[in-house]
């Protein structure tokens, strides 16, 4: 069947790279923490997905890339994995960095995101009464930094909060609620203007 999607378009010119496997990607490296709970990787142990401006050792280096989103792998300041991640390379942002997994082995492709829609589907039939009407994907608390999506029956209603997000992986998104969902339309919306701006997404 065909799928209707709705959706704006961008005039946006940002630079869209990504490499699907670990050992190619570039390496975002955080700084040594200044104390025991404070700086560097402390946020990031206590499974908080965000990395901040402050905690970021080489930014400025992968800035010179030219690109606005990359995928990096994340290391703490002694070389230790921490997982890979969505980085936002705009000037002024503050959250730099949202962990996508915690396994840097992992391909980020779109297998990976029909994984984790299927996840996030299966928790919604174990706990919601009706699944047909809900918010499927709740972005870090389903594994999935940047992404809301609700289904009204058969059509689903997608929204980006993390420009890396958008920028990188929007087809692979979109194509992996299609395949898991089979909906009769997705619409896309950019309503959130607050968090747009502060990512420095397109207001669209």
């Amino acid at each position: 069947a065909n799928i209707l999607r709705v959706r704006a378009h961008s005039t946006s010119s940002a630079s869209k790279t990504f490499t699907v496997q670990a050992d190619s990607r570039p390496t975002l490296r955080m700084v040594p923490r200044h104390g025991k709970e404070k700086g560097g990787d402390a946020r990031i142990s206590r499974s908080v997905p965000w990395i901040f401006r402050n905690e970021a050792e080489n930014f400025e280096e992968l800035q010179k890339s030219g690109h606005t989103a990359l995928l990096v792998n994340v290391e703490n300041s002694e070389g230790r994995e921490i997982g890979a991640a969505v980085c936002n390379l705009h000037k002024g942002v503050n959250i730099i960095a949202r962990i996508v997994s915690d396994n840097v082995a992992v391909p980020i492709d779109q297998a990976f995101f029909v994984q984790r829609v299927i996840r996030a589907l299966a928790h919604r039939q174990q706990f919601v009464q009706d699944v047909m009407h809900c918010r499927l994907v709740n972005s870090e608390g389903d594994l999935l930094p940047g992404i809301l999506c609700d289904r009204y029956d058969d059509t689903i209603c997608v929204q980006f909060t993390s420009a890396a997000m958008e920028c990188l992986f929007e087809t692979h998104v979109l194509d992996a609620l299609e395949e898991v969902l089979e909906p009769r339309a997705i619409i896309q919306r950019y309503d959130l203007h607050r968090d747009r701006q502060l990512e420095h997404a397109p207001i669209r």
